[in-house]
């Protein structure tokens, strides 16, 4: 069977989908890390990368030569079609400037890189959708569906969050093995140096660093935890140094 896809103008989307987007997210998602959703309430549960991006490692702890054979979306597809749904909006955040918008500063000048698509809940519709048209995380899509219970809201640095009402947000746990299965698939994501802000070079320091201090800060990384309301994993940072030695300078090479 065909993946099913269909790539809607912006008129036929604010005439069906706009309404629905309303209900979930706040005016305009931010790609930065800015709580999207209008219910406070919603649990918030962090995914690694996007639903267009390819299978995962097994193990994000050693991910480096791991076959990819995790699909970290697939329990979101489950739980969509579970729940009776044959169609989820992906909405792209972001919007092309162009130097008559840039100039004047009026959002109305601004011309969409890629448009809204109505994509069937399976990993052979995103893969295509992907391949045939090119969209993907660049663009800062929020996912979500008719009935407004569930939102997924992508970001720049290779990270999306989900939420959703208690009984979605239960069945996505029971696809998914439960609450804490997910959540430390991200921190394992996280701690195992996948994640761009896993080692997120600092800006604080004009001089040489001492020879085993680490020349990476947290600041981004608390920035997401402190949004979805969860603490932030400290690094074992013996284990860091072992797996990863080129992180650290050595001593001749301060003045470098």
């Amino acid at each position: 069977m065909e993946p099913q896809y269909r790539r809607l103008t912006y008129a036929d989307y604010k005439a069906r989908w706009e309404p629905v987007r309303r209900r979930i997210f706040v005016e305009k998602p931010s790609p930065y890390f800015v709580f999207p959703f209008l219910d406070p309430a919603w649990e918030v549960l962090p995914i690694p990368n996007d639903p267009t991006r390819l299978p995962s490692p097994e193990s994000w702890l050693n991910y480096e030569g791991a076959p990819d054979v995790h699909d970290e979306y697939a329990p979101l597809f489950a739980t969509l079609r579970e729940r009776g749904v044959d169609r989820m909006m992906l909405w792209p955040v972001d919007r092309f400037v162009t130097s008559e918008s840039y100039a004047t500063g009026d959002p109305s000048k601004y011309v969409p890189i890629v448009f809204p698509f109505e994509v069937s809940p399976t990993r052979e519709a995103m893969a295509a959708v992907l391949r045939d048209k090119g969209f993907d995380a660049n663009s800062h899509p929020s996912y979500f569906s008719a009935k407004a219970d569930w939102g997924l809201q992508t970001f720049w640095e290779e990270v999306s969050i989900l939420a959703g009402t208690p009984d979605f947000m239960e069945c996505f746990y029971r696809h998914a093995g439960g609450r804490d299965t997910v959540r430390q698939r991200f921190i394992d994501y996280d701690v195992g140096g996948a994640w761009a802000f896993a080692h997120h070079s600092r800006y604080d320091k004009s001089g040489p660093y001492e020879p085993d201090e680490y020349p990476f800060y947290d600041a981004p990384r608390k920035e997401f935890y402190d949004m979805i309301g969860c603490s932030m994993p400290a690094y074992d940072m013996e284990q860091i140094k072992t797996e990863y030695p080129f992180l650290f300078r050595k001593p001749d090479d301060q003045e470098k």
